[in-house]
């Protein structure tokens, strides 16, 4: 069995919402690093003040950016490497695969 195509379109969609879930993984711990450090080097904080509003500000939107960034990133990397996969397999026969 020889796999001869790939469907850009799906392909593209199923990369995409996994570049989804793995931009929102990203996303939450990039800040939950950003919300602890922002209150260690927020400037011109006394002891025992709880600054950091533009470290959770910048963290809190990283969970929103991320995913969306990554998505966008996703469908447009799965989509061409579909159309550059059909465009060799047309050369070299595919990719062979085998089941049970």
């Amino acid at each position: 069995m020889v796999l001869k195509r790939i469907g850009p379109m799906s392909c593209a969609k199923i990369y995409g919402v996994l570049c989804v879930a793995i931009g929102l993984l990203f996303g939450i711990i990039f800040a939950v690093i950003t919300w602890m450090t922002s209150q260690m080097f927020e400037p011109g904080m006394e002891s025992g003040d709880m600054g950091g509003g533009f470290g959770f500000m910048f963290g809190t939107g990283a969970i929103i950016a991320f995913p969306i960034l990554y998505g966008i990133a996703g469908f447009i990397i799965g989509y061409l490497s579909a159309v550059v996969y059909n465009w060799l397999a047309n050369f070299m026969g595919g990719i062979e695969l085998e089941f049970d």
